[in-house]
C-alpha cells in the first residue's frame, strides 16, 4: 500500500509540472504572435518574459502655422513702352520682390496656403512728374506631402498668384494752376495679372533655437514654371476698364524663400 500511495504522489507532481510548462509556452506563444516579447529565458526556479512593445510613429491629426517670405519671379512691361513712355516702363521693370505673409495647414498630408504680400513703394522722377509704383500679391499654395519625415517636407505645388500693378504720375509741385491740370491730368493706372504656378515645394524642419512658442520652424524654397491664366492684363483707371494688347512677360521660372513656424494637434 505504501507503494502505491508514492506512485500517486509521483504521479500528481508530474502532471502539475507538466501543465504548468503548457501553460508557459502557451503564454509565450500568444505574447509572441502580438509582438509583445523579444526575450525568453527559463531557468530551474522560474521563467522570465522581457516584453518590448514596437514602437510607432504617430503623425499628427493637423499642423498649422504662419509664414514669411520673399516672392521672386521676373517681370518686363516692355510692350507698354510706347504707350506709358520709358520713364514708366522703367520703373515696371525693376526688381520687384513683394514681402509674403500667410497662413498654412496640412491635413493627412493635404496642404493649403493662403498667402498676401506686398512690396514697398518704389518712387522716381522724370523732368517735372513724380512716379510711384506700388505692387499687390494675393495667392493660394495647394499641395500633397509624399514624404513628410522627421525632418523633410516635399511636395508637388500648385499656386494660383493674383498680382495688382498701380503705376502713378503726378506732378512734383504741391500747388499747380487748375488749367495746368486739366492738360497734363495725374495718372492712376491699376494692371492685374492671374497667373499658376507649377512646381515643387521642399522645407527643412528645425526644432531648435526659436525665440516663437511653436513645435517646429522649417526652412523652405517652392520652385516653379508660371503661365499666365489669362494673356492680357486686365487693366483700370479710377472709374473705367481700359482696353489694349500689350501684354506683361512673366519668364520661365518663379521662387519663392519662406520660413514658417508651426503647431501640432494630435
Amino acid at each position: 500500500m505504501k507503494h502505491v500511495y508514492i506512485f500517486i504522489f509521483l504521479l500528481f507532481l508530474s502532471t502539475n509540472l507538466f501543465g504548468n510548462t503548457i501553460l508557459k509556452d502557451s503564454v509565450l506563444a500568444e505574447r509572441q504572435q502580438a509582438g509583445m516579447t523579444s526575450t525568453f529565458s527559463q531557468s530551474d526556479d522560474e521563467t522570465v518574459w522581457i516584453e518590448s512593445h514596437p514602437v510607432r510613429r504617430v503623425t499628427p491629426k493637423f499642423e498649422f502655422g504662419a509664414c514669411f517670405g520673399v516672392d521672386l519671379i521676373p517681370s518686363n512691361f516692355d510692350e507698354f513702352q510706347t504707350i506709358f513712355n520709358s520713364y514708366n516702363t522703367e520703373l515696371l521693370n525693376g526688381f520687384n520682390t513683394p514681402i509674403l505673409l500667410g497662413i498654412s495647414g496640412n491635413f493627412k498630408h493635404y496642404a493649403l496656403g493662403l498667402q498676401f504680400g506686398s512690396a514697398y513703394t518704389r518712387e522716381s522722377s522724370y523732368d517735372s512728374l513724380k512716379i510711384k509704383l506700388n505692387t499687390t500679391v494675393y495667392g493660394i499654395n495647394l499641395g500633397y506631402n509624399f514624404i513628410d519625415s522627421k525632418h523633410w517636407v516635399l511636395s508637388p505645388l500648385v499656386s494660383f498668384k493674383w498680382y495688382r500693378y498701380r503705376l502713378l504720375n503726378s506732378s512734383k509741385t504741391h500747388e499747380i494752376p487748375l488749367s495746368d491740370y486739366l492738360q497734363n491730368r495725374d495718372l492712376d493706372i491699376r494692371m492685374n495679372q492671374a497667373i499658376c504656378i507649377t512646381g515643387i515645394n521642399i522645407a527643412y524642419k528645425l526644432y531648435k533655437y526659436s525665440s516663437f512658442p511653436c513645435d517646429f520652424w522649417t526652412i523652405g524654397l517652392q520652385a516653379g514654371y508660371p503661365f499666365k491664366l489669362h494673356d492680357k492684363p486686365l487693366i483700370y483707371s479710377k472709374q473705367n476698364r481700359l482696353t489694349s494688347d500689350y501684354k506683361i512677360d512673366y519668364g520661365n521660372y518663379y521662387l519663392t524663400f519662406y520660413f514658417s513656424f508651426n503647431l501640432q494637434i494630435w
